[in-house]
């Protein structure tokens, strides 16, 4: 892995060597001359791969090194991965030989990669090394004396802080030097100095230079050089220089955020007898230190003591709990120590409980020696009413957490686990262990859930007759009763990112506005001046700002984060960074490595501070696996080095960072990213949890929630309530199903019946706008929640399907959701029945919300319908006196529609949003609102504002044929403005048959710069009245002729155009494009009359894969003065809508013709083609 990195393009021949860390050698030799030999482990692996585009191939090496491992139980897969599986026709499998790999697979279009080793051992996935790769379209095309230049040369270096030395890496294929004609020199200098006489020798392969050289003693912080001279023969040479800062270390060892004292919102520990409590829960100790009772939340959890069953060869072996004692109980922490006996053996039972509820349980014999058993067990029992739902963390697979599965006995069966979780909607018991080192049964039934009359057990079966037990065996794992904490369900409810009624700044990077932090995610400003003004203004406004961080991933480009990767790598880099614009990736990072705790939450403290902020959002907060030892993780076994889960020591990391934010004078807010991993002791540290993506990213992206989640999976994860966090859902819809209304308000009447609040994020936001405002014109922060799923609920029914909770006022007025929620999307008719003693209050009148039209009750029961995928509302008794503020004109989003002029600060809300500002920087730009309307074929649009400013403007709507990007024509206006405000007002008909929807539409031209306000659009029937349209004189109806969109369109090249069938696919609706062995055009014959200053706006939607481009040939007369003007695109498996405007800078263009560029072995597929061209200013 690099560390440091200067960027060049590669050339003709491409040779990357990855090592898995970087730090350690591959192999070394003994004294005897023997190589010594390594685990089997990521930390010392290399995978070199090389680019060949004379033959075309992709060659690959996979060494991992000088193990005792038999090669035949090692297979391995490398090529190209789309980020979910192999390419298959761009990857090789291949068979190991004295621990090394080698094979070859074809090279692959010109594009950026991800390029993937992934290692199984013993036919199961052991570990994978991630890079990228991309390959050029015409490399080494310079292959002269000129091509020797540092441009043409990336430079990769490494440091190893044990050793003072720093390896480089060297490509120098793009130089078209071979590596026989080549020699070199290097050293690390005193920034500044000169290439001293002793510098180390270089080696050349392959196109690469390699040389490790040692940091000038003694090695103090600061800057230094590393400096390469470069021959040729022929008597050319090059001195190249890298920059390295050896960083100081101020803050290693520091104790912030350690300080031993009671966080809020927690409570001081006390104990009485063997009995230790903390905030909500109660930990009775057992004679031999296990628990026989955890209540929380008021109820026991425990069916019946925590139970170890032991035998040895098939008969059992009594566990005999012989004394308990309790060491130690302070505020903060308290150390239980019980004692028992087995087959004449003494154990130790060692538990250290915290003030937030976490368990560490170490079970071990007291003297070294023969275990008195060869199978052990372990049952932790829950009471069945306590034990509705369960977790289960899994990596590989998608295990939704859910209903425990019915019947008696084993229902359930998994192998290891790094945690696992018991629970009812408002409670539960959370288990976790870090290594799977001393379950010699780890593939076995490891694992169980098992269900009898009154209780259901998680079983861990961590030895089995037969298996081979470790001499130093052990037994650790970790226990917290949830929920950890209480947490305020009103203030939730108000927590809004996106949307009217904002109360959250979570200030996310990105590559091309890297305001919010250096790097991706990491605490310090790249601009502090301008920073401090963004957060500035958020908190003017009284909404709190937490900037994205992700602890356990570091960026790549920091000194501390280069010098000291030897202690702080774990395992692999994310190269979707580097991918999407970012000068550096970020690799993830070791919790408990050598001081990497100390420097985050260093820097986090000064951040804090520094910007007044008000807490963090966390990224990537489940735990990862790793066997690195630098990273003081994993262990060793048979040769192999095996993957640990560092729970206690990432958690560790969070409880500072929360003690840093907590510890600051004003309101703060700490809150993550979790998806189906719940990750418990780590989430103790959180106000609150964001989740939904990674259960749900791929199952909504053509059906709605009800159709892919059962509401047993939504409460055994998302209420919040059984964790003691604050929680937030996540919609991941896409495309037609985001847009459209109705997926939108079946998720949000999921989330109202749970009191689960959504973000307003990919999906319909107007509708959750506008539910929300339902909501707040009740005010409904200020009620507490009544859920269906309550031993008593607020209500009930009889009709399916239909759930019903209800939110109390502080007025004593009530609102009530009834949701549909019918899987087979079905309207529900019926009756429901209000329990008036349930929510305290007496019969009242009832009326429907927000339109608050009565309803007649008996005793609180009345008839509704409930629409599919919908809900209703009511409010029972006098609903709270509430004034909403104004919606502004420009509430909504609005953005550029080219995205390369999203970069640009080309578009500004001012006022709150009642005005909004539109530039045309240097060129024409256009502008959409995300906001879509409903619209028929035969109505009007009539668009009113005020403008001032400067220039040309246009106001206009996109013609939608669904709820998404599905354009199928566009109207446009100009104006012109001053620099006083005057009043636009424009109507548009409406006549495409199969519309469904309008868009909103702004531009600007040419440097253009104005202001609008006052905003208003108007949509129906006869809003400006219209002259009675004149019949038409009667005739003979024209017969139809089928005509696909694309039937004219063809391929330029008359030799290719003999072929077209190989390469062209027409339908009735699209058009798909195949690449053949050179670049083609395809292009549209119609000619369309253009002239200078015009602007030519394209829209399509496309999908496929590979390279593309898409513009305009312009002509000066017929088929004279071509000139092609394309922009270029990247497709792939998922529809895009793209959009590119053109200004014709021609000055002899007189007519244009629509044309796609495709690239060689690319694979492109059109529809809902558009080409407009708009009058100059």
């Amino acid at each position: 892995m690099s560390y440091g990195r200067k960027n060049f393009r590669t050339g003709l021949f491409v040779c990357l060597v990855i090592a898995a860390s970087g730090f350690a050698a591959i192999s070394e030799e003994k004294k005897d001359g023997t190589l010594a030999l390594y685990p089997l482990c990521q930390e010392v692996t290399q995978m070199e791969f090389q680019a060949d585009y004379r033959e075309k191939k992709v060659f690959v090496t996979f060494d991992v090194g000088s193990t005792p491992v038999a090669d035949k139980r090692m297979k391995v897969q490398c090529g190209i991965h789309t980020g979910s599986a192999f390419r298959e026709e761009y990857s090789v499998k291949m068979n190991f030989s004295n621990g090394k790999a080698t094979g070859s697979f074809p090279l692959p279009n010109p594009g950026k990669y991800y390029f993937v080793g992934l290692l199984e051992l013993d036919g199961n996935r052991f570990f994978d090394i991630w890079k990228n790769f991309e390959v050029y379209e015409n490399p080494g095309s310079d292959v002269s004396k000129k091509a020797f230049r540092k441009e043409n040369i990336e430079f990769e270096y490494s440091v190893d802080p044990d050793e003072l030395t720093v390896t480089v890496r060297l490509d120098l294929t793009k130089t078209g030097v071979v590596s026989e004609l080549l020699t070199g020199v290097g050293a690390v200098v005193l920034d500044g100095a000169k290439m001293p006489e002793s510098a180390s020798k270089m080696s050349f392969r392959r196109g690469q230079g390699h040389g490790t050289f040692h940091l000038p003693k003694p090695c103090k912080p600061g800057k230094y050089n590393i400096l390469v001279r470069l021959e040729v023969k022929d008597g050319r040479s090059l001195l190249l220089k890298e920059d390295l800062v050896v960083p100081t270390t101020e803050w290693l060892g520091n104790r912030i955020g350690l300080e031993d004292v009671v966080l809020p919102p927690w409570t001081p520990m006390k104990r009485s007898g063997s009995t230790i409590s903390c905030w909500g829960r109660e930990y009775t100790f057992g004679k031999d230190g296990l628990p026989v009772s955890i209540r929380s939340a008021g109820k026991e959890l425990l069916s019946r003591p925590v139970q170890v069953i032991l035998s040895k060869n098939g008969k059992p072996v009594s566990w005999t709990g012989e004394s308990v004692e309790v060491e130690k109980c302070t505020d903060t922490h308290a150390v239980v120590v019980g004692k028992a006996a087995a087959g004449g053996k003494k154990f130790k039972v060692r538990t250290t409980l915290e003030y937030d509820g976490f368990l560490y349980v170490e079970l071990e014999p007291e003297r070294a020696g023969a275990l008195p058993f060869d199978s052990f067990t372990m049952e932790i029992p829950v009471q069945a009413e306590r034990a509705l739902y369960r977790h289960l963390f899994s990596v590989w697979i998608l295990n939704l957490p859910g209903a425990v599965k019915p019947g008696n006995g084993v229902v359930e069966t998994s192998e290891w686990k790094p945690f696992a979780w018991l629970g009812d909607n408002y409670r539960g018991l959370f288990w976790c262990n870090e290594s799977d080192e001393m379950w010699p049964n780890r593939k076995g039934n490891a694992i169980e859930f098992v269900r009898n009359e009154n209780e259901v057990v998680l079983r861990a079966n961590i030895v089995k007759t037969g298996q081979k037990i470790k001499e130093n065996w052990n037994h650790c794992f970790m226990l917290q009763a949830t929920p950890v904490k209480s947490y305020n369900p009103r203030q939730a409810r108000t927590m809004r990112i996106y949307g009217q009624g904002k109360t959250l700044e979570w200030v996310w990077p990105t590559p091309y506005n890297q305001l919010a932090t250096t790097g991706l995610g990491f605490p310090a400003a790249v601009n502090p001046a301008e920073f401090a003004k963004h957060v500035n203004s958020f908190l003017e406004k009284k909404i709190l700002v937490t900037p994205y961080t992700a602890p356990t991933f570091i960026t790549d480009g920091l000194p501390e984060t280069i010098f000291f990767k030897k202690y702080w790598w774990f395992g692999f880099e994310d190269p979707y960074c580097k991918r999407t614009g970012w000068k550096y990736n970020w690799y993830c990072a070791a919790p408990g490595g050598k001081g990497y705790a100390d420097f985050l939450v260093w820097n986090v403290k000064k951040f804090t501070e520094q910007y007044k902020l008000s807490g963090y959002y966390y990224d990537q907060l489940h735990p990862y696996a790793y066997g690195g030892k630098s990273a003081n993780v994993g262990y060793e076994e048979n040769g192999i080095r095996y993957s640990t889960y560092p729970i206690r020591a990432q958690r560790q990391l969070y409880k500072r960072l929360y003690a840093v934010v907590k510890s600051q004078p004003w309101k703060t807010w700490q809150w993550g990213h979790m998806s189906a991993k719940m990750n418990i002791p780590v989430l103790s540290w959180l106000d609150g949890y964001f989740d939904g993506e990674h259960p749900f990213s791929a199952l909504v992206r053509d059906k709605s929630y009800m159709e892919v989640m059962t509401l047993d999976t939504f409460r055994a994860e998302f209420i919040g309530r059984q964790w003691g966090l604050a929680p937030f859902f996540l919609p991941e819809m896409r495309g037609k199903i985001a847009s459209d209304i109705e997926p939108t308000r079946e998720l949000m009447a999921v989330g109202m019946v749970h009191d689960v609040p959504v973000c307003r994020l990919f999906c319909n936001g107007y509708e959750m706008d506008r539910i929300r405002r339902e909501l707040d014109l009740f005010d409904y922060g200020n009620s507490d929640f009544y859920a269906y799923y309550d031993e008593i609920p607020p209500a009930s029914t009889d009709m399916k399907d239909i759930y019903v909770s209800a939110y109390k006022h502080d007025n004593g007025s009530v609102l009530i959701v009834a949701a549909n929620l019918s899987r087979e999307k079905l309207d529900r008719t019926g009756k429901i029945r209000i329990d008036f003693n349930r929510l305290g209050v007496r019969p009242d009148k009832l009326m429907t919300w927000p339109d608050r039209k009565p309803v007649a009750h008996v005793n609180g029961e009345f008839e509704l319908a409930v629409p599919k995928m919908n809900y209703r509302m009511f409010v029972l008794g006098t609903p709270p006196e509430v004034t909403l503020p104004e919606v502004p004109s420009f509430s909504e989003s609005w953005m550029a529609m080219d995205v390369a002029d999203r970069k640009l600060k080309c578009i500004e809300k001012l006022n709150e949003g009642k005005s909004l500002r539109i530039q045309g920087l240097g060129k024409y730009i256009a502008f959409m609102s995300e906001k879509v309307l409903d619209a028929q074929s035969g109505w009007q649009v009539v668009l009113s504002f005020k403008a001032r400013g400067k220039g040309t403007g246009q106001a206009g709507i996109f013609i939608n044929k669904d709820y998404s990007y599905g354009m199928i024509g566009n109207d446009w206006r100009t104006f012109k403005v001053t620099e006083k405000d005057q009043s636009f007002r424009f109507v548009f008909e409406l006549k495409e048959p199969a519309m469904k929807s309008i868009r909103k539409v702004l531009a600007a031209f040419k440097d253009s710069d104005i202001v609008l306000s006052d905003y208003t659009v108007e949509i129906g029937k006869d809003i400006v009245r219209r002259e009675p349209a004149k019949e038409p004189p009667a005739s003979k109806p024209a017969a139809k002729k089928a005509v696909r969109p694309f039937d004219p369109w063809c391929i330029a090249d008359m030799n290719l155009r003999k072929e077209s069938s190989r390469y062209i696919f027409k339908t009735e609706k699209d058009v798909t494009i195949k690449g053949a062995g050179k670049s083609f055009l395809f292009f549209d014959p119609t000619a369309i009359p253009v002239k200078k200053g015009q602007k030519i706006q394209i829209s399509f939607k496309a999908k496929g894969k590979g390279r593309a481009a898409a513009g305009y040939i312009s002509y000066v007369d017929g088929w004279q003065g071509a000139k092609v003007v394309t922009r270029k695109l990247e497709a792939n498996e998922f529809e895009r809508l793209f959009g590119f405007v053109f200004e014709v800078e021609d000055e002899k263009a007189a007519i244009a013709r629509s044309v796609f560029e495709i690239f060689p072995e690319s694979e492109l597929t059109v529809s809902d083609f558009r080409l407009v061209v708009r009058e100059a200013e």
